[in-house]
C-alpha cells in the first residue's frame, strides 16, 4: 500500500486499500479494516467504491455501529448502481450491491428489504456462478448473517447456495 501511495496512481492505491481492509476483516480486526476502507481519495476511484463502502459497512456492523453501517451499506448500493448504469453485468458491482442490501436487511431488521437482497443475489448469480466468484461473496455474506438474529436472510443465503426454488 505504501508503494502504491508513493506512486500517486489512484488505481493501485485504492485496490491495495480494499484488499488490506478485506484481509483485516478476515483476521477479525474490524477497527483496522474500517480505518483502511474509510480513507477517501481525491480523485475518487469509482470502480472500487462499492467494495470499499461495503467493507466499511461490514466493519461498522462488526463494531456494532449500526446507524453508521446503514449509511455505509446505502453508499455501497448507490455506488454499485452508478456502475451498473454503465455496465449492467459488472460482477463486482452486482456482488457489492447484493451484499450491501443484505447488510441493510440485518442492520435495519427490516424483513421487507430481504426480497430486494434475494433478487440482487439472483441477478449476480445469473451473471456468473463460477466457484471462485461465489466463494468471494460467501465469507462477507456469512459475516452479515452472523448478525441476523431473526433469520431474515434465510432465502438470501439459499439463493447464494443455489438451493432456492424462488427466482
Amino acid at each position: 500500500m505504501e508503494i502504491a501511495d508513493s506512486t500517486g496512481d489512484i488505481e493501485p492505491t485504492v485496490e491495495a486499500r480494499s484488499a488490506l481492509a478485506q484481509a483485516k476483516l478476515l483476521l477479525g480486526e474490524p477497527a483496522t479494516a474500517l480505518a483502511v476502507a474509510a480513507v477517501k481519495h481525491d480523485p475518487p476511484y469509482p470502480t472500487e467504491e462499492p467494495a470499499l463502502r461495503l467493507l466499511e459497512g461490514l466493519a461498522l456492523l462488526e463494531l456494532h455501529h449500526v446507524d453508521k453501517a446503514v449509511r455505509a451499506f446505502s453508499a455501497a448500493v448507490t455506488a454499485a448502481d452508478e456502475l451498473l448504469v454503465l455496465a449492467d453485468s459488472n460482477v463486482i458491482a452486482l456482488q457489492a450491491r447484493a451484499l450491501a442490501l443484505s447488510g441493510l436487511v440485518v442492520a435495519t431488521g427490516n424483513p421487507a428489504r430481504a426480497t430486494n437482497a434475494a433478487q440482487a443475489f439472483t441477478r449476480a448469480c445469473a451473471v456468473t456462478r463460477a466457484t471462485g466468484v461465489v466463494a468471494d461473496i460467501r465469507r462477507p455474506c456469512e459475516t452479515i448473517a452472523s448478525h441476523d438474529q431473526a433469520g431474515i436472510l434465510a432465502d438470501v443465503r439459499a439463493r447464494l447456495d443455489g438451493t432456492s426454488d424462488v427466482h
